[in-house]
């Protein structure tokens, strides 16, 4: 028995080697579009990770300066003043309210507010009541603060809540 050969004419080994030539294009523009796709998620990645991290230190900074801010009206002797004064009052709305140190107090706050575009204060008891607040509504009531927060505070921690 004698040995198959398979020949191919001049054409068809034309034909063969581009179809050889384009499966080698395919596989190496596949294989590009691969190292590409992966260049982007690692660039991504990079960009995502370097965003997290600013955005962690701007938040810290922010923190930073919240509690000092906060440091220096809790110990401001004018504000002592004013909020023994309502302590002194019973914690009942209309008392409150009404108080002389409370209107002295918006009045002391609001260019704070305004200058760092705060939404509100509050000045709680002990008992967690709100004895000042930007706002009549919220006057004489129990704090929306969870206990365990307010207790931390009352205990000489300076916390700051999310804006």
């Amino acid at each position: 028995m004698t040995g198959f050969k398979f020949q191919i004419s001049g054409n068809g080994r034309f034909i063969m080697m581009m179809v050889i030539a384009v499966a080698l294009i395919l596989w190496s523009t596949f294989l590009m579009q691969q190292r590409v796709k992966q260049m982007i998620q690692m660039d991504l990645a990079h960009s995502t990770h370097a965003l997290l991290d600013a955005s962690y230190k701007s938040l810290a900074s922010w923190r930073t300066s919240q509690s000092q801010n906060a440091r220096e009206w809790a110990s401001s002797p004018h504000l002592l003043t004013l909020t023994n004064e309502l302590l002194k009052l019973q914690p009942k709305q209309e008392t409150l309210s009404s108080a002389a140190a409370q209107h002295e107090l918006r009045q002391w706050l609001l260019p704070v507010q305004k200058y760092n575009r705060y939404l509100g204060f509050f000045i709680i008891s002990p008992d967690y009541i709100n004895l000042a607040s930007s706002r009549d509504s919220n006057v004489g009531k129990t704090s929306f603060l969870k206990p365990h927060y307010l207790k931390r505070v009352f205990s000489g921690e300076t916390l700051i809540t999310p804006p």
